[in-house]
């Protein structure tokens, strides 16, 4: 079982290696570099949606907040690329522009990260986290779900204990 004590361990060494600050400094740079992440293993798509982005950008960055950016974005509805791409496409021009998701948006890893700790659901407020483990208070919602990305593994080993 997870203790708070060893989640805290996993946090600080999230935020002392810098993780933390880096998912809040992303910003979209109008292409994607290939391993990045498994959005698409379509090329055709792939180059569709940079395609896609690159020409909304300006508009994307006039949005007031990253739900807005969210839902504009999930409305180009391109083939091939799924919620996972959405959602970090959002949070790259949302953070370029200071705005930050209010909630946790739980897809791939950071889905099997929550769900070792009993988180089942797709989008999980911050509370329902920190409620389970008050050493998620340190982190802001992107960061708990990059953290529940990175650390997952580590998650699903000591969930199984």
């Amino acid at each position: 079982m997870i203790t708070n004590e060893q989640l805290a361990i996993w946090i600080d060494d999230y935020l002392l290696s810098g993780y933390g600050d880096k998912v809040l400094q992303r910003e979209w740079k109008g292409v994607y570099l290939r391993g990045h992440a498994p959005w698409s293993n379509n090329e055709e798509s792939y180059h569709r949606w940079l395609a896609a982005i690159n020409h909304h950008h300006e508009y994307l960055c006039t949005l007031g907040s990253f739900e807005e950016i969210h839902e504009a974005i999930k409305g180009l509805q391109i083939k091939g690329i799924g919620p996972f791409t959405i959602y970090d496409t959002a949070v790259m021009i949302a953070s370029s522009i200071g705005q930050y998701p209010q909630h946790i948006h739980l897809h791939s890893g950071a889905a099997k990260g929550a769900e070792a700790i009993g988180i089942k659901h797709k989008v999980a407020n911050k509370e329902d986290f920190v409620g389970l483990y008050p050493a998620f208070d340190r982190l802001m919602p992107v960061q708990i779900e990059d953290f529940l990305c990175a650390y997952h593994s580590n998650l699903l080993q000591y969930a199984e204990l």
